[in-house]
């Protein structure tokens, strides 16, 4: 009989966890059992004291006390396809990567994303423009007018590289970009988006006499990284649409994107772009997901993306542009299979 292996990762990611102070006098925790060589589940522990650091420890899985729940595997029946697994490149990961010597960071981008002596990670995800974890607030076109459209010097000169250096260690790591907001120039009112609302990052919606240009803007970015050698698997719409208060934010519910992918999957095929595109949602891992155009029969669809903050989770499904609510068919897609696909990725 076939043995079904599960890896289970619980490690700091990107040095981001707890670490062990020398005066310390915590007592390290026992490390577990070596059960026998039959097991069938993999774990990967990291401990909070140091005692174990990503360490191979197999599991009988029947074994294992979850009381009072239980998990059953049932590998025969399968309803999503995993895409990847990851962290979100931010600028201020990216900052604190590059203050590390070239063989420090070489070292550590290794042990995170080389598919036979690391971790393997496969997904990133990055901030199309500044975030609340960008080294400053900006976007790719902060001067009035999609002619003005460049790549600012925080991300040539701060992302950029670490992107290289990840691609070189790993080619086939797939890349998710997400804007914290439009720019200011094309943000309106919450409460009427036709009503100018250019003082703030914070807030804001998009204003739909501006929806054919923030589609150049995404067409623009994704030829922009492409040119530099970053394939772009997907973007979402919108990070955490429904919470307009953080620092870069933007208020975009399912009806504004719903009415903004009908003009955005359109620019896409126009431009030859095949990136995937997909609509966000809160922390309530609330779902909603549309059609990337109003024809019959989509070569692209969206999906959407779960809870931001220590995960994100892409989720790819077909779906009518008439109702957000329900399936209805399953196209075929060049990048997405005809079930779902989820993503994952880790905030770092």
């Amino acid at each position: 009989m076939k043995v079904n292996r599960i890896q289970i990762l619980t490690l700091a990611m990107l040095a981001a966890g707890a670490v062990c102070c020398s005066g310390s006098t915590e007592t390290p925790a026992p490390a577990p059992p070596v059960p026998d060589a039959e097991s069938d589940v993999e774990c990967y522990v990291t401990t909070a004291s140091g005692s174990m650091l990503f360490e191979r420890v197999p599991v009988e899985f029947s074994k294992v006390s979850m009381s009072p729940n239980k998990v059953e595997l049932q590998p025969g029946t399968v309803f999503q396809t995993v895409d990847g697994f990851g962290p979100a490149m931010t600028g201020a990961t990216c900052y604190n990567l590059l203050q590390m010597t070239q063989e420090d960071r070489t070292a550590l981008l290794r042990k995170c994303f080389d598919p036979e002596e690391g971790a393997g990670f496969s997904f990133i995800r990055v901030h199309i423009g500044g975030s609340d974890f960008s080294m400053d607030e900006y976007t790719y076109c902060d001067t009035k007018g999609i002619e003005f459209f460049e790549t600012p010097a925080l991300e040539r000169d701060g992302i950029f590289p670490v992107i290289r250096e990840i691609l070189a260690i790993n080619p086939d790591v797939k890349i998710m970009g997400s804007p914290w907001t439009c720019p200011l120039w094309m943000k309106g009112t919450v409460d009427d988006p036709t009503v100018p609302y250019t003082t703030s990052w914070t807030s804001g919606r998009l204003n739909p006499d501006y929806y054919a240009d923030y589609a150049e803007y995404f067409v623009k970015w994704v030829q922009t990284w492409e040119a530099e050698g970053f394939p772009v698997y997907a973007i979402t719409m919108q990070n955490e649409p429904l919470n307009h208060g953080n620092s870069m934010s933007l208020y975009m519910p399912w009806e504004d994107q719903l009415a903004f992918v009908k003009v955005l999957g359109p620019a896409f095929e126009k431009a030859g772009i095949e990136t995937t595109t997909t609509t966000t949602t809160t922390t309530r891992r609330v779902r909603t997901a549309i059609r990337c155009t109003s024809s019959p029969t989509p070569r692209r669809r969206s999906g959407s993306t779960g809870r931001h903050g220590t995960t994100t989770a892409a989720t790819s499904r077909s779906w009518t542009a008439s109702s957000p609510r329900r399936p209805t068919s399953r196209s075929t897609s060049r990048r997405l299979r005809s079930e779902s696909g989820t993503t994952r990725s880790t905030d770092v």
